[in-house]
């Protein structure tokens, strides 16, 4: 199992008030599947997703990633074990805009200890971005720069990539080509990834739908059908 939550919680406070964002939430997910969790703004999908890339920790419950219970450690290891084990793609694209798609890409490797240029041209090509290596972030559409984004999600060769509104910002053919570079990463490398949409025609993509609202999941493995009846 690559992710497994046991009754997770995460309470926030603003202006001294606990505001629950994830409400006894208890998933599990298979190596090598492709998934969405679906939900209004507000729902909770990104704190999830946070909780399960080590960028928070849950108020309550139990998150076990490649069959470690997270909660046992440190800050440092919780950045270790990001650093080993997954990917991350933004719905910003965080990309150095003093650097061009290459050296954007090789900057990931070299923190992964491996800045091969040739394997970040590789990464680049696999994208289909082969012909805009030197090209810097204002010189490329939304869609390109968020193809350098995968790339560099993949510069450390993940084991789960997690997607958070990855097409939000991008025109409807380049959406529908990034998912076609996800899904094709999912099938070819069985990379297990998943996405966070409040996009029906993203979650439509995925082999498996959980929709969430107000901080609980309403149902696992939903039709495209039930999601639309759920969330209205």
């Amino acid at each position: 199992m690559i992710v497994k939550l046991e009754n997770v919680e995460k309470v926030y406070y603003v202006g001294g008030y606990p505001i629950k964002a994830l409400d006894n939430v208890s998933l599990k997910i298979k190596e090598g599947e492709f998934l969405s969790i679906v939900g209004p703004s507000g729902s909770g999908k990104s704190t999830l997703l946070a909780i399960m890339g080590c960028l928070d920790r849950p108020t309550k419950g139990k998150v076990y990633l490649f069959g470690k219970d997270i909660s046992k450690l440190n800050d440092n290891q919780l950045s270790e074990f990001r650093k080993k084990y997954i990917g991350f793609i933004f719905q910003q694209y965080y990309l150095f805009s003093y650097l061009n798609a290459l050296e954007n890409v090789q900057i990931s490797l070299r923190i992964s200890g491996n800045s091969n240029l040739e394997k970040a041209r590789e990464l680049l090509n696999n994208v289909g971005l082969g012909d805009r290596l030197y090209n810097y972030p204002n010189q490329l559409s939304g869609g390109q720069q968020q193809r350098v984004v995968i790339a560099r999600a993949l510069a450390k060769d993940p084991k789960l990539i997690l997607a958070d509104e990855p097409t939000a910002n991008i025109d409807e053919k380049s959406a529908n080509e990034v998912l076609d570079i996800l899904k094709k990463l999912n099938e070819d490398e069985n990379k297990t990834i998943i996405i966070v949409t409040h996009n029906l025609r993203v979650a439509e993509k995925t082999n498996r739908i959980v929709v969430i609202r107000n901080g609980k999941i309403l149902k696992d493995n939903a039709t495209i059908d039930e999601t639309i009846e759920l969330l209205k």
